[in-house]
């Protein structure tokens, strides 16, 4: 699992180290398969639409 800094959304579900999933643009698929992009290119906060749940 690759983390990287969390976007608003994601501060507050991990708030102690601040950090989240790095996940994939439908488009990136291929790019992030072929093992020839850095990663830097994809660790970054997604920014869409998120749901967080408090659990318990």
């Amino acid at each position: 699992m690759i983390t990287t800094e969390a976007n608003e959304k994601m501060r507050y579900v991990d708030n102690v180290k601040k950090r989240m999933t790095v996940m994939l643009k439908k488009e990136d698929e291929n790019k992030w398969l072929s093992g020839s992009p850095q990663i830097s290119q994809f660790a970054f906060p997604y920014e869409a639409p998120l749901i967080a749940f408090p659990t318990t």
